[in-house]
């Protein structure tokens, strides 16, 4: 019976693969037959040189050597993670067993920096996975008894504690086997992963490490995928929008204005024997070289040449700037992030009000949608089924605003205040707007901060009354003894 079960299962795999292959191949032909009817004698793809299928190893080679690549695969969470969320029971300050727990935990383990790597480097590729190392002594191929392997439920079981933490990106992994009972909760999903390690035991011939693939159960896996669509497994690449304008970007525009200035920078020499006449020149190709050589890597100044003319080469040099800032505009634009915040910190100091209010805006979504649902919570579900933590009535997961003002924009708040109500007091306007509606209405301040306001201007006025009140007096005094002398 159990060989008959394994040869049923083969042949339903086997027509499951013939039916991708089928939909795949009919897609690729929709594609080209698209191509023809648009452009019957240009294949943009192949007279651009843009890849027509793009593989991990294209991903991670372009994101590991160039730094435009990776600034597109790690924006978003760069910016999600520049605050870390709060993690917590209950409000009482009082700390609860769960939230000393894991206090203890992170400062032992840096949970919330492992959480922030895989973000980045699961939108390498399709898809990313945090293996999580724990104290059971089983293989990692083997289920962890804290979960039901079948449903995905919390079945509980002896705790255990969280030994390492180990991100990997797609390039590393390989999904094995998937559930393919269509009446399981988990239907579709992976069971069983191959993960590439780096072997510290041993070395390779130049010295460095080499890898070994291990077999690892789902149980032990965080599956991390951004950008989902039809795939509950799969997400898109964060590069794939905008593939082919990093390749004109890191693989045309960039090394070509460098070998242009290379070249054009320094044109050369052109050496020309005169014409005409009865003179015949015979050109000592190795002595021009030889000239040449001392010349342009050595210390000599000069070049002495006979019955040849040397005239040097204009410089053919072009900005290439213009090309450049269009290319980023187009990547921003598919990214739907602003172009100064793209470019980095120093220029995202630029960008408008309403670029960093509507980024703002992003983060804040994706923190809501995908990083707390996707990310933080599977993963704190997860030490809590295996015992890591201690189980909580319930537990909250809570960002910092990111609109908090920083210094800077504090000062600059305070100065244009102080200018508004320079003005306002300068220009009477107190006789139209009385000073409580003014800052109420155009300052948009707090009703308590006006009270403090209004309360302490009373005092300072009746302080300095008084002052003034004492001083005059004083003064008088001490005319009236003039006087009487």
């Amino acid at each position: 019976m159990a060989t008959k079960k394994t040869n049923k299962k083969t042949v339903t795999n086997v027509s499951r693969n013939t039916q991708e292959q089928v939909i795949n191949t009919a897609s690729l032909m929709r594609a080209a037959a698209l191509q023809r009817l648009l452009f019957p004698e240009r294949n943009i793809n192949y007279e651009c040189q843009y890849p027509n299928e793009i593989s991990i190893t294209d991903y991670k080679d372009l994101y590991q050597r160039e730094g435009i690549a990776k600034r597109v695969v790690s924006i978003y969470p760069q910016y999600c993670w520049q605050q870390m969320p709060w993690i917590y029971e209950t409000e009482d300050p009082t700390e609860t067993e769960f939230e000393k727990a894991l206090k203890l935990l992170e400062r032992e383990r840096q949970l919330l920096h492992y959480l922030h790597r895989v973000d980045v480097m699961s939108g390498i590729g399709q898809y990313g996975v945090l293996l999580l190392g724990v104290s059971d002594g089983q293989p990692l191929d083997q289920p962890l008894p804290h979960i039901n392997e079948i449903t995905g439920e919390v079945v509980g079981g002896a705790p255990l504690k969280l030994l390492y933490l180990k991100p990997f990106d797609q390039a590393s992994i390989a999904i094995k086997t998937k559930e393919n009972d269509p009446t399981s909760p988990r239907f579709g999903l992976p069971k069983t992963y191959e993960i590439s390690f780096e072997d510290i035991t041993t070395l390779n011939s130049t010295g460095g490490t080499t890898t070994k693939t291990q077999k690892i159960h789902w149980t032990r896996i965080l599956h991390v995928a951004d950008n989902r669509e039809e795939s509950e497994v799969l997400g898109k690449p964060r590069m794939k929008d905008v593939y082919n304008r990093l390749v004109d970007v890191t693989q045309k525009l960039l090394p070509g204005s460098a070998e242009m200035f290379w070249k054009g920078g320094y044109p050369g020499f052109g050496f020309e024997a005169p014409t005409g006449g009865d003179v015949e020149v015979e050109i000592d190709n190795d002595a021009i070289r030889d000239q040449m050589q001392a010349y342009s890597n050595g210390l000599q100044r000069y070049m002495a040449m006979e019955n040849l003319v040397i005239k040097q080469l204009s410089p053919q040099i072009a900005d290439p700037r213009g090309h450049f800032e269009v290319q980023l505009e187009a990547i921003a634009i598919s990214l739907g992030v602003p172009k100064r915040i793209l470019m980095g910190s120093e220029m995202a100091k630029l960008a408008s009000i309403q670029d960093e209010g509507n980024w703002n805006d992003q983060i804040v979504a994706r923190r809501t949608n995908y990083v707390d649902p996707m990310l933080v919570r599977p993963f704190m579900d997860r030490l809590i089924a295996f015992g890591v933590l201690p189980e909580p009535k319930e537990y909250f997961v809570e960002w910092p605003s990111i609109d908090t003002p920083t210094d800077d924009d504090k000062a600059t708040v305070a100065v244009k205040r102080t200018e508004a109500l320079a003005k306002y007091v300068g220009g009477s306007v107190d006789a139209i707007i009385p000073p409580e509606e003014y800052m109420t209405h155009v300052l948009e301040m707090d009703p308590e901060v006006i009270d403090q306001i209004m309360t302490a201007s009373e005092k300072y006025v009746s302080d300095f009354q008084k002052e003034q009140d004492a001083t005059q007096q004083t003064d008088d005094n001490t005319i009236d003894g003039q006087a009487g002398e």
